[in-house]
């Protein structure tokens, strides 16, 4: 998933969840997947970086509350994303798929992309 919603300062990693800079220290391995949708193939890697807070909620399989988080943050940002429609349901099975494919717990980050 690196690099589709990205925007970390140069340095820092990301959040692969919510898109954050802050508190990424945790690393999940995920078998490669592909979603299809409106035409596009999106291909999702296997590591995938999670802040404290989304790795809770991964953790867990809170996969809605983590959506929110996600969308929250996004916002935030100033990235416009909404939980409620197409967008937010593409974006809630991309996390349901990536939890049911997780590899193992989530293990500490293991340096930077």
């Amino acid at each position: 998933m690196h690099g589709v919603w990205l925007a970390a300062r140069a340095g820092h990693l990301a959040c692969d969840f919510c898109n954050t800079d802050e508190g990424v220290q945790w690393e999940y391995d995920i078998a490669p997947f592909t979603i299809p949708g409106d035409g596009i193939h999106i291909e999702y890697s296997r590591e995938w970086t999670a802040c404290d807070l989304c790795a809770d909620l991964f953790d867990r399989g809170n996969i809605g509350a983590l959506a929110e988080r996600s969308v929250a943050v996004h916002i935030a940002r100033g990235i416009p994303i909404e939980i409620e429609g197409p967008t937010g349901a593409a974006y809630a099975r991309i996390l349901r798929t990536a939890y049911e494919r997780r590899r193992g717990p989530r293990k500490p980050c293991t340096g930077t992309r």
